[in-house]
């Protein structure tokens, strides 16, 4: 009786919700080897699930990592870098039709090897950022910081998303 009950509740939610597929281009900066920095780009696939109402909105979007990048550090250590899969929450606040501000709470999920210790690291990462965006029709282009940590690095969003209905 009680999944019945949830399933009529989540009927309305889901009749409002909009969903998407777009890509990602994750520019991942400033991160400390100990003997300099390096820099990343990445791209991943995403799904977007998004529910608006007037001039909120939350977005959750799932994405899969298509790329992974190298780089070396100023004694010539290679190092690479690859996205596995990322969760993204989105609250948004449109400020008129077309552009929105967005606050993002991010978990990336990573793989990276180090070439001089020949070993493989794996972790998630997550952290808060803001985004802004454009939306017109049925396509949103959006932009900005979901990563900072320090000596961790940075990581720049660009992307965009096709909604479907």
């Amino acid at each position: 009786m009680n999944k019945i009950f949830f399933l009529i509740l989540s009927v309305p939610t889901f009749a409002m919700a909009s969903w998407g597929v777009g890509g990602s281009m994750h520019s991942l900066s400033d991160v400390d080897s100990g003997y300099g920095d390096l820099e990343f780009s990445i791209t991943s696939l995403n799904g977007v699930y998004e529910n608006r109402s007037d001039n909120l909105a939350l977005q959750v979007k799932v994405g899969m990592g298509l790329s992974d990048d190298s780089d070396k550090d100023d004694d010539g250590d290679s190092y690479d870098f690859e996205l596995n899969h990322m969760l993204q929450l989105k609250g948004m606040y449109f400020m008129n039709d077309n552009i929105y501000a967005a606050l993002t709470y991010t978990n990336y999920d990573i793989d990276t090897y180090v070439e001089y210790a020949d070993e493989t690291d794996g972790g998630s990462e997550n952290d808060l950022g803001f985004m802004l965006g454009y939306r017109k029709d049925n396509l949103d282009l959006y932009f900005g910081p979901t990563y900072d940590e320090g000596s961790e690095g940075k990581i720049m969003e660009f992307g965009f998303t096709y909604f479907i209905n």
